[in-house]
Order: structure tokens, then C-alpha cells, then sequence
């Protein structure tokens, strides 16, 4: 007769004690957050308790700030000795909160790079595209030019731009030529290295003039792997 009122009761109790051992989480949290950064977007793997105030002394701060796993921070600044960060999500581990965007310093020397991961902001290096796959057909055209990526903690989406070698055959004398065009692309590319990325990319060649009227592939779409290497550093 009066099981309804319990079960409500018990039901508004859970929650209450969930909600309460979130309370103190400063800002909102969801997978895809780090990655619509421009600036260097890191996710927390393990909880880090060595953030001190960014004017503190590393040797002897004397409040140190604890993050737990997930907090999302960006960097700001950093050098040999220290990391300028802020904080876009912090998860309650139980000690003194940072407060959100407000500047704070990781000190390198006490913090290991492990306890982080990169997790969002943009990176830019240079993509070789070695061959073309075009209509299932192998091309030895490649390709060089500067890439731009969206980064992400495992995959990063890029775009391309840059001039290409290919093979085109004169129709008046049946000779192949080697002729200059520009290269446009999107894809995906992985981190190997700090350094070296892989990736998978779909673009079209353009060229100018009576090459680009004899280029069979003219703005046709081709495949590609692609090496890069990315100019900035975790």
C-alpha cells in the first residue's frame, strides 16, 4: 500500500547523493569538447594535484590545485620550466579546485607529460601524397604542399593544398608529358610520432591551360595515404 512513496523516496535519496558527488565538477563535460579549439586543448588521463596559482614558485607554492581524470584545460603559455594552462572542465578529485579560464601553472619538473593528453586545437605541418588511386588505376602523381588539421585526442581532420606532378598525354603526338598543376584535399590523419602523422585522404587535380584540356582526370577525385610532418609539438 505504501510501497509507491518508498520507491519515490528511495529513487529522490540516489539521485540526490549522485547529484551531490558531482556538485563540486565546475563546468560541463562532453567527449567532442576539446576538439573545437584553436588553442592546445589537453584531456586529464590521471588526477594531477601539482597545479599551482601562475604566479606561485615552483620550488615552494603554497596552495596547490588537484584536477581529476577528463578535466580539460588549454594552454596558454609554456617553456622549459613551466606550463601556462586554463581550465575549460574541472572533475572534483577531492582537493582544492582551479577555477575555470582563469590562469594556472603546471611545473614541469613535478608533473609528469603522461598525466595529460592532447586532445584538441589546430596543428599545421607539411603532407607528401606519394601516389593516386584514381578509377581503381594506380598513379605514381604526387603530390607536396602545407596541411592544416583540427586536432583530435585520437584523429584529426585536415585540409590540403599544394602542387602536384602528373602525367598527361598530348593527343597531337600521343607523347606522355610531365606537367604542373595544384592538389586540394580533406581527410584524416593519425599521429605516429610527436612529429610524423598517416593519413587518408580524398582530393582533385587541377591544371591550367592546354594541360588541364588534355589531363583526363582534370577535377576528378583520387585517393590517397599521405605522410606528414606536423610542425607543432604536444
Amino acid at each position: 500500500m505504501h510501497r509507491k512513496p518508498i520507491r519515490a523516496f528511495v529513487l529522490f535519496l540516489a539521485l540526490g547523493i549522485l547529484s551531490s558527488a558531482y556538485a563540486a565538477d565546475k563546468g560541463k563535460e562532453f567527449i567532442t569538447k576539446p576538439f573545437w579549439n584553436l588553442h592546445k586543448t589537453y584531456r586529464v588521463q590521471f588526477e594531477i594535484d601539482n597545479i599551482i596559482a601562475e604566479s606561485a614558485d615552483c620550488a615552494s607554492p603554497k596552495i596547490k590545485y588537484t584536477v581529476g581524470k577528463k578535466s580539460i584545460f588549454k594552454e596558454v603559455f609554456t617553456d622549459e620550466e613551466k606550463r601556462v594552462i586554463s581550465f575549460d572542465y574541472v572533475k572534483d578529485a577531492g582537493g582544492k579546485l582551479p577555477e575555470l579560464d582563469t590562469p594556472y601553472k603546471i611545473c614541469k619538473n613535478i608533473t609528469k607529460n603522461y598525466k595529460y593528453k592532447r586532445a584538441g586545437g589546430i596543428d599545421t605541418g607539411i603532407l607528401v601524397v606519394p601516389y593516386k588511386v584514381r578509377s581503381g588505376d594506380l598513379f605514381g602523381d604526387s603530390t607536396l604542399g602545407p596541411y592544416i588539421a583540427l586536432k583530435g585526442s585520437s584523429i584529426s581532420l585536415l585540409a590540403t593544398f599544394g602542387l602536384t606532378q602528373v602525367s598527361v598525354a598530348d593527343i597531337s603526338t600521343s607523347d606522355v608529358k610531365t606537367e604542373s598543376g595544384l592538389s586540394y584535399a580533406l581527410g584524416t590523419v593519425w599521429s605516429v610520432t610527436g612529429d610524423f602523422d598517416i593519413g587518408l585522404i580524398v582530393g582533385k587535380d587541377h591544371l591550367s591551360g592546354t594541360a588541364g584540356d588534355n589531363f583526363k582526370y582534370q577535377d576528378k577525385t583520387w585517393w590517397s595515404f599521405a605522410i606528414g610532418y606536423n610542425f607543432t609539438t604536444e
